[in-house]
C-alpha cells in the first residue's frame, strides 16, 4: 500500500500552470485510486466546461459543488454531458475559448447564447470547434472555418463566408449608419483572434496531461515585447488603406493620450485633420514624404 500511494502521489507532479487544469489532474488521480464519485469545489466556467469536456473520458460520478454557503448547487457533470451529447461536450472548450474567456477576448454585443444555438444546430461547427486546440499550429483551413462561423454569427442567415465582404455588405445595407463594434472583425484582426483561442484550447486539451509541452504565446495571437512582457497583437495589417487613414482625425484638445484618442487606440499618426497639431503622435513632414514615395 506504501509502494503504491507513493507511485501515485508522484502522479500529481505537474507543470500545468493553471489551477482549472490541474484539478482534472486530481480527479484523474481520485478515479486511479478506485473512488466511484469525486466533487469538484469551483464556481468558475472555465472548470464546468473542461469537465464537460472531458466528462466521456472519466469514468466516474464527478459532481461540481458551486455557490454560496447558504446556498449550495450540485452540478453532475456525467448528467449534462448526457443531455448535450459527447459531440457538444467535446467542442465546447473551442467554442468556450473562441467566444471570449480569460485570456481571449469576446465578440462586442454577442453573448455566448446565439453562438451556441448555433453549435447545437450544427455537426460541422461542432467539429469545428473540436479540432480547435488539438494542435498548437493553427490551419488555414480551420480558421476559414472559423470566419465562416462567425459571418454566421452576425448575419445569421447570410451564405456569406469572408467577414471583410460581411463587413461591407452591412455597412452598405445600413447606409453607414452602424457603430464599428456591430460590425465582425476585420480579416485580419479575426485570424490573431483565432491563434489566440486556438492557443488557450490546446492548453485546455492538455488537462490530464501532467508535464505538456507548451509553446511561448508569442506569434500566437501575442507578441513578445523587448522588456520582456507580452502584449495582445490586435492586428498586423493596415486597419484600411493608407490613402484613407489620411482622412481620419481625432478631436482631442489639450492633449492625444490613450484610451480617448482614437489615432493612439487604432495604432495612427494623427494628422492634419486632426484638432490638435502639437501633439507627440503628430505625423512629420518627412514619414509623409517616405509614404508617398
Amino acid at each position: 500500500l506504501e509502494e503504491h500511494s507513493t507511485a501515485m502521489d508522484g502522479a500529481l507532479e505537474c507543470t500545468q500552470e493553471e489551477a482549472d487544469t490541474r484539478m482534472l489532474l486530481h480527479v484523474k488521480h481520485a478515479i486511479e485510486a478506485r473512488f466511484k464519485t469525486v466533487t469538484i469545489v469551483a464556481d468558475d466556467t472555465d472548470v464546468l466546461i473542461i469537465c464537460l469536456a472531458f466528462a466521456s473520458e472519466l469514468h466516474a460520478d464527478i459532481l461540481m459543488r458551486c455557490g454560496t454557503k447558504n446556498r449550495t448547487r450540485l452540478i453532475n457533470i456525467k448528467s449534462v454531458a448526457e443531455t448535450i451529447g459527447v459531440n457538444v461536450c467535446k467542442s465546447l472548450i473551442g467554442y468556450h475559448a473562441f467566444s471570449g474567456c480569460d485570456s481571449v477576448s469576446a465578440f462586442a454585443g454577442l453573448g455566448k447564447n446565439k453562438g451556441f444555438n448555433l453549435l447545437l444546430n450544427s455537426e460541422q461547427f461542432q467539429s469545428t470547434f473540436t479540432r480547435l486546440g488539438e494542435n498548437w499550429e493553427l490551419t488555414e483551413s480551420l480558421c476559414s472555418e472559423l470566419e465562416k462561423f462567425t459571418c454566421k454569427l452576425y448575419a445569421a442567415r447570410t451564405s456569406i463566408a469572408s467577414v471583410n465582404e460581411l463587413r461591407h455588405f452591412m455597412w452598405i445595407a445600413k447606409k453607414g449608419m452602424v457603430e464599428s463594434g456591430q460590425l465582425p472583425p476585420c480579416a485580419s484582426t479575426l485570424r490573431q483572434h483565432c491563434l489566440r483561442a486556438n492557443y488557450q484550447s490546446a492548453i485546455w486539451r492538455r488537462s490530464l496531461v501532467a508535464k505538456p509541452t507548451t509553446p511561448c504565446p508569442d506569434g500566437h495571437g501575442w507578441k513578445l515585447l523587448e522588456t520582456g512582457e507580452l502584449d495582445i497583437e490586435w492586428i498586423v495589417d493596415e486597419p484600411a488603406p493608407q490613402s484613407i487613414l489620411t482622412f481620419l482625425s481625432c478631436k482631442c484638445r489639450k492633449s492625444c493620450k490613450l484610451p480617448s484618442c482614437p489615432c493612439l487606440s487604432n495604432g495612427l499618426k494623427c494628422t492634419a485633420e486632426c484638432s490638435l497639431q502639437t501633439c507627440a503622435n503628430i505625423v512629420e513632414d518627412d514619414e509623409l514624404i517616405s509614404q508617398d514615395s
